[in-house]
């Protein structure tokens, strides 16, 4: 299997399973992680998503073998290859899950790796991790979401020293810039990230769906918009159970437990 996805209470742990092609995405895998994002949007059992590499990489980007022979295979009626479809199909489908994702990167992401990372919400990578565009040097525009996303998270000029030689920069840099979320020895990658999700998993799913949807809109709109879409947020949830659940697990001293309603 490409890609292995096993369930671990509320997450779902994706690990993408081609070691012998540094973990290349093809069509089977991208079709894989397109469903693990339909389950995490419709499972409401499911709270936090993980994406994992198996091995030493944690992908090395689309299966270029397979994207050279959709160049030449029968176009789809847009006039494109199907496998460009999939790629962007699958990872907007990451981006506008509810739920939240943690990237969990054992080694090098390189140019669709990279752009799988920035579909996630929280970046937990080992020593060993590195992060490359990498496109530029096979004569690729991206078309993952990286030349749109990186100069938004990133300072522009490191943007396009990534994107525009290629090269790599390690877990330590991407930490300083605050692209990678934590740093952890690589033996201990999965321990912490499944710690973290746990973490997550126990916060109400009404609160982090909005969470997500409030920062990923406040990208786009001015300052006063967002801070209006915030309040407006705040004031529907008020007549939600896991709001008041909250707000009495406080009064009591004791954890909430959250139902998602």
């Amino acid at each position: 299997m490409g890609v292995e996805v096993r369930k671990i209470g509320a997450i779902a742990w994706l690990t993408l399973n081609r070691p012998d092609v540094r973990n290349a995405l093809d069509m089977d895998s991208l079709k894989a992680i397109s469903a693990f994002a339909d389950d995490l949007a419709s499972d409401p059992e499911l709270r936090v998503g993980v994406i994992a590499g198996a091995g030493d990489y944690f992908c090395a980007g689309a299966d270029l073998a397979e994207f050279l022979a959709s160049l030449d295979s029968s176009q789809n009626v847009n006039g494109q290859p199907d496998f460009l479809d999939v790629v962007f199909s699958t990872f907007e489908k990451l981006r506008n899950v509810p739920v939240p994702i943690i990237a969990a990167v054992n080694g090098p992401a390189i140019a669709g790796g990279l752009e799988l990372i920035l579909t996630c919400d929280i970046v937990i990578a080992s020593e060993l991790a590195t992060f490359a565009d990498g496109h530029a040097k096979y004569g690729i525009i991206p078309g993952g979401g990286s030349s749109a996303i990186l100069p938004r998270l990133l300072p522009v000029n490191i943007a396009r020293y990534l994107l525009l030689t290629g090269e790599a920069l390690p877990a330590t840099t991407m930490h300083q810039l605050g692209l990678v979320n934590q740093i952890v020895e690589t033996e201990k990658l999965e321990s912490a990230v499944l710690d973290l999700a746990k973490t997550v998993a126990e916060k109400s799913p009404l609160v982090l769906a909005q969470m997500k949807r409030l920062v990923g809109k406040a990208q786009s709109i001015s300052l006063r918009d967002a801070v209006i879409d915030e309040f407006l947020s705040l004031r529907n949830h008020t007549r939600s159970v896991d709001l008041h659940e909250g707000l009495t697990a406080f009064a009591e001293k004791r954890q909430p437990v959250f139902v998602g309603r």
